[in-house]
């Protein structure tokens, strides 16, 4: 691939006889044309496949979490795209929602959390252990997955960790066994999430 300083001109974009001109991370460019071949192999379709159950899952989570649960240390991308990374291979059909990471941070987790579900909503229980750089004060949030009706609901707003409890409220007909609870701890500079934990996953009883 050639990089082309701009003219007068401007830069090169389209195919112009056996190379193509575009822009790639604010550099102009130039690379030979090639066809696209898409042999759709089973590999493929199963990749795929993989990759559309995973993006369908992700996108429930993008204005709750993906937009404000990243932790610095592993920014080197979008909330979403690490979420893909992380979890691809877990949306095979067969998902093991156990194995899912929601989010991925160096802040210290809750722990023992159980989900219990009520009439219109699911408690959320953990014990405040800071283990070896938490706070009473670092927040706790949560979400839960109905796995029938591929909706996703949130607590109206993050507690204090040493509260030890937060609340979701979901339809009052929805089932225990379909339900799948996360939560994670966040830490705050000002109004900025500066740390997060990795999410801590938990079946729902009644």
């Amino acid at each position: 691939m050639s990089k082309l300083q701009t003219g007068i001109l401007g830069g090169p974009k389209g195919k112009v006889g056996g190379v193509v001109g575009f822009r790639w991370k604010d550099k102009d460019c130039i690379r030979g044309y090639a066809i696209p071949a898409n042999p759709n192999t089973t590999a493929q379709q199963t990749q795929r496949g993989l990759m559309k159950n995973c993006v369908a899952f992700a996108k429930l989570l993008v204005g709750q979490v993906f937009n404000k649960y990243t932790d610095k240390f592993i920014r080197s991308m979008s909330g979403f795209n690490y979420f893909v990374k992380a979890n691809i291979k877990v949306f095979d059909g067969t998902t093991d929602y156990s194995a899912i990471k929601v989010t991925e941070g160096q802040l210290y987790a809750p722990e023992a959390v159980t989900a219990t579900l009520g009439v219109g909503s699911v408690t959320v229980a953990f014990n405040e252990n800071l283990g070896n750089n938490g706070a009473a004060t670092d927040k706790v949030y949560a979400v839960c997955f109905d796995e029938t009706t591929g909706i996703m609901y949130f607590p109206a707003a993050e507690v204090a960790r040493s509260v030890k409890a937060i609340v979701i409220t979901v339809p009052g007909n929805v089932s225990a066994a379909d339900l799948h609870v996360w939560c994670l701890s966040s830490r705050y500079v000002r109004t900025l999430v500066e740390m997060i934990s990795n999410s801590v996953y938990s079946v729902v009883t009644e």
